[in-house]
């Protein structure tokens, strides 16, 4: 089987935040179990600030 994968790299802006965000919360909730929710709900607010 050949792949064709092609890459588009771009530099994020302000309005991408919010949706890597929510990858974010997504990948650490889903290998993250033992973080408490107050922890998750801190690192998301840190993130949200940058």
């Amino acid at each position: 089987m050949i792949l064709n994968i092609n890459w588009v790299v771009h530099t994020v802006t302000q309005s991408d935040y919010s949706a890597l965000i929510a990858i974010w919360e997504r990948a650490v909730r889903a290998t993250h179990d033992f973080l408490p929710e107050e922890d998750i709900a801190a690192l998301k607010a840190a993130l949200a600030k940058l």
